[in-house]
């Protein structure tokens, strides 16, 4: 029989604004534990909040266990390992409020005719995880964001676009401000654009990482539903792309050394795409064993659910130049802040509505767009139709700007 024990410790503080006031101040204090008993192939799993006896967990977890799910794959043994990324220092509220009323102050001076919402969240984690094979592992990081989300006085819709903030050091939101500023002078200058072919740039990579993390998945791939099945150690993209998931990088916001089972990889960063080749699925240990593959350390566990594949944070590698000195030499560029919606096809034809963006000329802004609908293909937009990769991003900790060519149908 072998048990494990996993707790998580969450300190949080969040101040919300509404109308460039701020309405609420909300602190909590947070124990989440789990403890699961491996016994004659069966897995039985007890979770609660609060602060309760390991003792009575186990007592839980052993009377269920004659109900538990097949589990046939080999936990983590002599594995010790801690990782701090805390400087020690508390959630110091009167300071956030400060910090807060301030940032509200810049925001509606550089755009005073807008309506803002947001917040600003600061949060203290430590997760520990051990077992009966000897295993120990722990790790603890602050966590800090701030974000913006503002509409037109004059405007129906509910949000005409955002900024953000993110850290897993000292916050500094009022980056946010001058990397937006250019967007928030041009809103009120409407522009038009043609059905044709366009460069764009997503500032929400989710469109493009989601969609290529979602089917990297061992289990999917060798199920033969993936995109991308029987195209490993195959060149599938453009030479300029490189992608890797990363576990552990205070840069790049990315706070898991240890996954769900409590598996330690050896790389921090491991590529998935290399020059465009597909080089590396993801996995946790159960599908690992499964398909006779090494594990990846991408399983993924809420202390209150099951293990799946997951990948932690993904990050494409930077190019040479900057997305100031590429864009100078791109006579018309879309820059997209919201694209939420559309579909995606199993051959890998896409398409979204674009509801808030902005067009560059040669680098500088020059207006807002009307709403349109883009459509592509996933190989096409990261392959032949990829134009560059920038060497920075909009908000440090971001995959940096990723420029590719896509059609344009105006709604």
């Amino acid at each position: 029989m072998v048990d494990e024990y996993l707790k998580v410790t969450e300190d949080e503080v969040k101040v919300e604004f509404n109308a460039s006031q701020i309405n609420s101040v909300r602190k909590c204090k947070t124990v989440k534990n789990a403890f699961r008993c491996q016994h004659d192939g069966l897995l039985s799993t007890v979770c609660c909040v609060g602060d309760v006896s390991r003792e009575k967990l186990l007592s839980q977890a052993k009377e269920k266990r004659t109900q538990g799910i097949p589990f046939e794959y080999a936990l983590p043994a002599g594995v010790h390992f801690f990782q701090d990324d805390h400087d020690g220092s508390s959630i110091n509220t009167e300071e956030m409020i400060d910090n807060l009323n301030d940032l509200i102050k810049k925001i509606d001076h550089v755009a005073p005719n807008f309506l803002h919402d947001g917040r600003w969240v600061e949060k203290i984690v430590k997760v520990e995880l051990d077992n009966s094979l000897d295993t120990k592992l722990s790790y603890q990081y602050k966590f800090a964001y701030s974000l913006d989300i503002y509409r037109h006085k004059s405007s129906g819709n509910m949000i005409d676009g955002w900024m953000n903030a993110v850290s897993m050091e000292k916050l500094n939101p009022y980056e946010m401000i001058g990397s937006h500023q250019k967007y928030i002078d041009k809103f009120e200058t409407l522009v038009d654009i043609e059905n044709k072919i366009y460069p764009i740039v997503f500032i929400d990579n989710e469109l493009i990482e989601g969609e290529v993390t979602k089917r990297i998945c061992a289990d999917k791939y060798f199920q033969n539903v993936s995109l991308f099945s029987n195209k490993l150690n195959e060149k599938i993209f453009h030479d300029s792309l490189t992608m890797y998931d990363i576990n552990h990088d205070t840069k790049s916001i990315a706070w898991s050394p240890f996954d769900g089972d409590g598996y330690r990889r050896s790389q921090s960063k491991l590529p998935l795409f290399k020059n465009g080749e597909f080089v590396n699925l993801i996995t946790d240990l159960r599908n690992a064993q499964k398909y006779s593959i090494d594990p990846t350390g991408n399983g993924y566990r809420e202390y209150n659910s099951g293990v799946s594949i997951r990948p932690n944070i993904v990050r494409l590698e930077p190019g040479k130049r900057s997305f100031k000195e590429i864009t100078k030499d791109i006579p018309e560029l879309i820059v997209s802040f919201i694209a939420a919606g559309g579909d995606f096809l199993p051959n890998g034809d896409f398409s979204t509505p674009v509801q808030a963006a902005f067009l560059l000329k040669n680098g500088e802004v020059v207006g807002r767009l009307p709403q349109f609908q883009i459509n592509s293909n996933l190989f096409d937009y990261l392959g032949r139709n990829l134009i560059e990769i920038a060497s920075d991003a909009y908000q440090p900790g971001e995959s940096p700007y990723l420029i590719s060519q896509v059609k344009i149908n105006k709604q």
